[in-house]
């Protein structure tokens, strides 16, 4: 299997994992649910959350690349609620023949303005974290929305005490290759995808100054 194929496979497996938590099943019974009727439940539950207005909740699909040798990617999305951030948190991570990481999150949020706050990258035991807010996108209720992927990739400065850096970050659209698996297996609810690119909240490029490595 190519590693595109396995990246591909791995994102569908986490969107099944999504949808089934969604299908309703018959008490007594240990039929799993098919992927025509989960792909029913979500869009019933759009449906529903739709007619609730701002207090609703929409569908999120968010990707990250970054560069470097990340074992585990976790993102922090948050919101305003009552003055203050709420935080979400969205793992993942597929190792890519390019040496990056692509991690691809799909789950529901309440509707609102979001950012992403910060993105931790995990090898082995160490975690390192860049601080936000990277990019800002909106979630309306009852929408299926695609924001697009963030990349992000941070450069230590030569030396071996350095403690400076260069943080660059961009926005692109989904890649074709994950956008035309999902279709083959949820065409209807890839048929109600919003397209709305999150926005860069800053400068692309930035001096960090921080010690350890990247």
């Amino acid at each position: 299997m190519t590693c595109v194929m396995r990246a591909l496979a791995l994102a569908a497996y986490a969107l099944v994992l999504f949808l089934q938590p969604l299908s309703a099943q018959e008490p007594g019974t240990t039929e799993t649910p098919s992927l025509e009727d989960r792909e029913d439940n979500v869009l019933r539950m759009l449906q529903d959350e739709r007619s609730k207005g701002a207090s609703g909740k929409g569908l999120l699909m968010v990707d990250v690349e970054m560069r470097g040798s990340c074992g585990l990617i976790d993102i922090t999305i948050a919101h305003p609620i009552e003055g203050k951030l709420e935080p979400i948190h969205v793992k993942g991570s597929i190792r890519k023949r390019d040496g990056s990481a692509s991690f691809h999150g799909v789950r529901t949020v309440p509707a609102g303005d979001y950012v992403i706050a910060s993105v931790m990258c995990q090898v082995l035991r160490d975690k390192f974290t860049q601080a936000g807010p990277h990019a800002k996108f909106q979630v309306r209720a009852g929408e299926f929305v695609d924001v697009g992927t963030l990349h992000v990739a941070h450069k230590m400065d030569p030396g071996f005490l350095s403690s400076t850096g260069t943080l660059q970050r961009s926005v692109s659209p989904t890649s074709p290759e994950k956008l035309a698996h999902y279709k083959s297996k949820y065409p209807r609810l890839m048929s109600k995808r919003v397209v709305r690119q999150m926005a860069l909240a800053g400068p692309a490029e930035t001096t960090t100054k921080r010690k350890g490595l990247w």
